[in-house]
């Protein structure tokens, strides 16, 4: 493979990763936003915050 093609395949990869990344961290924001929408507390603590990464990371 020349230099140029190598580039370009190691590019795809890495904005695949970061379009990953943007989208788990999105789901995160998202299922806390919903937390908090469902339940009376007014500010975001680390139980809800820690319950939400669980659920991202047990999807991946």
């Amino acid at each position: 493979m020349s230099d140029m093609k190598k580039t370009g395949f190691l590019l795809k990869r890495i904005n695949s990763f970061i379009i990953f990344i943007f989208l788990s961290i999105t789901n995160v924001v998202r299922r806390c936003a919903l937390q908090l929408l469902m339940s009376k507390q007014k500010t975001l603590d680390k139980q809800t915050l820690k319950e939400a990464l669980q659920k991202e990371t047990q999807k991946m």
